[in-house]
């Protein structure tokens, strides 16, 4: 019987998750790279996003041999965001911008 019911399950979850090929043909053959792209609006949000790290931060997770209490672990981001997209051989790529101060090169 715990046979039985186990293989009804996985018939089932089969069926259920099953890609749809037609749905995924008809997808692929409407879908384009500019359909990816990057608008404005998601350029906008993804900024907006990046801000969260402006200002004074204590990055101890990044300095070597220090504790999470130790000042010398806060470091700051003055500017964090996209500053140019640009597309090779029709992939577009998002160029982004951080500048701080007292980062090391490695981190």
């Amino acid at each position: 019987v715990l046979e039985q019911v186990a293989f009804s399950l996985a018939q089932k979850l089969r069926e259920r998750f099953q890609p749809d090929t037609k749905r995924a043909a008809d997808l692929a053959a409407t879908t384009t790279i500019a359909d990816f792209r990057l608008s404005q609006e998601k350029r906008d949000a993804f900024n907006k996003l990046l801000s969260n790290y402006l200002g004074t931060k204590n990055h101890h997770n990044f300095t070597t041999g220090r504790k999470s209490d130790d000042s010398s672990c806060m470091r700051y981001i003055t500017q964090f965001e996209i500053v140019e997209l640009f597309a090779v051989s029709g992939v577009e790529f998002a160029r982004i911008r951080v500048h701080g101060a007292s980062f090391m090169l490695h981190q």
